[in-house]
């Protein structure tokens, strides 16, 4: 199975939980998604309130230096995916590596999906893997509910910790705002009365 395979058996409609600041409480909505993947080194232990506490998936970006990345959800028994292919960058392939070093049922993708992003929407950046990801989804024409995107306009993660360094634009941003199908699930994605989720704008 691929990447992109794995993405079409999931649950609509689906949040991807990234790791930037929030602008308030979502757990509540998050978790009424059923389908809710999250980016990298997620917490949510002490966070259920702001980012909620389901895992359907974890998706990542196969850096093997990010300490302890290797064993956050395996231990959940969730599919674990990537938007990287095999092979790729040729001078370290980070897919292959995290098969081989952490866990070879890593799903991965089947195409290489940089040049497409860079080449559809002008971008000249680093993507980072969060914009990578909400590419995938905008590509394989799944729509996607995204929380914590925030174009690294604020330098930390959502528990806090700061951003030590990073080669990622906030112009991020301005593409993220062009890929049909992605929304902000902050400002998208609601509960009514009683509990049932809504995912367009209030009315």
């Amino acid at each position: 199975m691929t990447t992109e395979e794995l993405i079409r058996t999931f649950p609509q409609p689906i949040a991807l939980i990234a790791c930037g600041p929030l602008k308030g409480p979502c757990g509540g909505v998050i978790d009424q998604f059923p389908t809710v993947i999250r980016m990298n080194n997620f917490q949510t232990q002490g966070f259920e309130g702001l980012v909620g506490s389901k895992l359907s998936a974890w998706c990542h970006t196969c850096y093997r230096w990010q300490e302890k990345w290797s064993i956050i959800p395996r231990k959940l028994g969730v599919p674990e995916f990537t938007w990287r292919p095999l092979g790729y960058p040729k001078n370290q392939p980070y897919a292959d590596l995290w098969r081989e070093e952490n866990n070879p049922d890593l799903i991965v993708a089947a195409e290489f999906y940089p040049p497409m992003l860079i080449k559809e929407f002008k971008y000249h950046g680093d993507p980072s893997g969060g914009l990578m990801s909400l590419y995938l989804f905008h590509h394989l024409g799944m729509p996607v509910w995204h929380f914590g995107y925030n174009s690294f306009s604020d330098m930390c993660h959502y528990w806090g910790k700061a951003i030590s360094r990073t080669n990622h634009s906030q112009a991020e941003g301005s593409v993220i705002t062009q890929m049909s199908g992605v929304f902000d699930g902050e400002k998208h994605a609601w509960l009514d009365e009683v509990g049932r989720l809504h995912t367009a704008p209030r009315k």
